[in-house]
């Protein structure tokens, strides 16, 4: 499977028995000073064509985002996310999606992108109707959504979902005024 310059993918370190782990997670060497940014982590993968590769997409997120610590509500909008857009590249496209998930800066960015050039359109399905309301629903689950046109063709589809404040702890030993 040949890749494009327009689908960089972040390299990716084989194991042996396990699947392959994204630079961005490695651990650092001994003595590796702390970055000045919280670190981004993610992965990049492209799904193919075949049944059942939405629901691969979706479990592949739930896993990454739940070692990640990712509270379970904003892990489901995830995953609903992804499972719409992947959709959409089956139902309207003969492209394979690459799918990128990545976590910085309390936020979740889902993307997907295909190498067909026409744009993700909303529509107002009839209420009967069994299909038509994949954007609806990732417009509802995420703080902002889009798309963008490819610099070597097709487009990118993109949602990115809020994650939720961490409480604060007080320190211990210090009281609360």
């Amino acid at each position: 499977m040949a890749r494009t310059a327009h689908t960089p993918v972040p390299p990716l370190r084989r194991t042996r028995g396990r699947p392959p782990v994204p630079a961005a997670t490695r651990p650092d060497p001994p003595g590796a000073q702390a970055p000045a940014r919280p670190p981004v982590t993610g992965f990049a993968v492209r799904l193919g064509r075949g049944r059942g590769r939405a629901a691969f997409a979706r479990g592949l997120t739930r896993c990454a985002l739940e070692a990640r610590a990712v509270d379970s509500g904003t892990v489901e909008d995830a995953a609903l996310a992804v499972s719409e857009l992947v959709t959409n590249v089956f139902d309207h496209t003969f492209c394979e999606p690459l799918l990128m998930v990545v976590l910085h800066s309390g936020r979740v960015r889902v993307e997907v992108r295909d190498a067909d050039p026409r744009l993700p359109v909303s529509r107002r399905p009839a209420p009967g109707a069994p299909h038509g309301r994949g954007m609806a629903l990732v417009a509802a689950v995420s703080h902002r959504h889009g798309v963008r046109r490819l610099p070597g063709g097709g487009k990118a589809v993109w949602a990115v979902l809020a994650l939720p404040p961490t409480p604060r702890h007080p320190r211990p030993g210090r009281a609360r005024r």
